[in-house]
């Protein structure tokens, strides 16, 4: 089983998955997005995330922009966005 990844707050800019040395970054557009979680996989047919983050509002996100960074995360790790959604005031699913 992979490790656990620490992270830190990221930029919002440039949107999508920027790996340098240190890490990746991730960020990603979410204007009614009432929370929003990173879901990182070990492998593309894994049937469950091997770790999932969930964002901060208050420290990971700049206007509509999601983002954070995870350190030490090399390419070729899979992730995918989950998120719940406003949806004028019915609640979110």
């Amino acid at each position: 089983m992979p490790k656990k990844y620490s992270t830190q707050p990221g930029h919002r800019f440039p949107f999508g998955a920027t790996f340098d040395p240190k890490g990746t970054n991730f960020s990603v557009w979410g204007r009614s997005a009432t929370c929003e979680e990173l879901l990182l996989y070990e492998r593309l047919d894994s049937p469950v995330p091997f770790q999932i983050i969930e964002l901060a509002p208050e420290v990971n996100r700049t206007f509509y922009a999601r983002h954070i960074y995870v350190d030490g995360l090399a390419p070729g790790t899979f992730y995918a966005w989950q998120r719940k959604l406003e949806t004028e005031g019915k609640g979110s699913f």
